[in-house]
């Protein structure tokens, strides 16, 4: 299916390249696709996360030869860590800081490989849990996790790859199949069926992983969380909240909560998010 909306115009140079040039050296072409798509934008950090950041303790810690910025709020020996998604920063998730300190948490969340004050050009799902698992070894086991978007994947990998298993844990926009993203991705740059199987064999080769195995709903089960609780706008144009429905099919732990008119980012600081997060973990205590 082709773009909807309007191309700028690099976005037009790179699909006539990859549609004509590109097929010349696929080699190349793969290599600078997974360039392309690792690269995130870097986004304006809004002023109600620069308000919650500036009540947090900054750091800087060095993982997987990155700097990256950690923030840290509250006293509490239980720990809360907060997964921003792809292109966010720390502060997406600072609508849950406050009540989650009066709650007697630790609260931890940092700015990803490549993303906010941490250093770095490019990042994957490999590096942002390996990353993850770095910070935790600093900060100390999960106690819970509130996650979102691409932050949710990084988790549900996590808790397999790296045994990161809270006792709980919201996730919010989570998406289900890594191949879903590669091939909205294939068609933006106009590759066709050769190139978009290349680049995955380009993946494998280079980073030692099928991107096409990267089923979340297949970790989710493996995860080992036992209470989960599962937001999603039902009118999501970024991930389809048929994905949230995937992840809790056959997840016992799983309780889908759908919303509406939240988005995909304001839902972040949206009380019909907020609230029933923070009642869910409140359970626990």
């Amino acid at each position: 299916m082709a773009p909807k909306t309007k191309l700028p115009f690099i976005i037009k140079v790179l699909r006539f390249y990859f549609s004509t040039l590109g097929k010349i050296t696929p080699a190349l072409s793969s290599k600078l696709l997974i360039k392309l798509f690792s690269t995130p934008q870097t986004k304006k950090v809004r002023q109600r996360e620069k308000v919650v950041l500036k009540g947090a303790l900054h750091k800087k810690v060095t993982i997987e030869g990155h700097d990256i910025q950690v923030y840290e709020w509250g006293q509490g020996e239980k720990v809360a860590y907060l997964l921003h998604g792809w292109e966010g920063n720390g502060g997406s998730m600072g609508a849950f800081v406050s009540s989650l300190s009066q709650m007697g948490y630790k609260v931890i969340t940092f700015d990803g490989p490549a993303h906010g004050k941490s250093s770095g050009k490019t990042a994957n799902i490999l590096l942002f849990s390996q990353v993850f698992k770095g910070i935790v070894d600093q900060y100390g086991p999960a106690e819970i996790i509130i996650s979102h978007s691409f932050g949710t994947s990084v988790m549900l990998y996590s808790a397999v790859k790296h045994g990161i298993q809270p006792k709980a844990a919201a996730l919010l926009s989570g998406n289900d199949k890594v191949e879903d993203i590669f091939h909205e991705f294939a068609q933006l740059m106009n590759l066709d069926q050769t190139q978009e199987n290349r680049l995955f064999d380009t993946i494998k080769s280079d980073f030692n992983i099928d991107a096409r195995e990267l089923i979340m709903s297949e970790y989710a089960k493996k995860s080992g969380i036992q209470k989960a609780l599962l937001i999603h706008d039902k009118n999501d144009r970024i991930i389809p909240f048929s994905n949230t429905e995937a992840l809790a099919k056959n997840w016992p732990a799983a309780k889908v909560l759908p919303v509406e008119n939240t988005g995909h980012y304001k839902m972040l600081w949206a009380p019909a998010v907020i609230n029933p997060t923070i009642a869910f973990f409140k359970e626990l205590t």
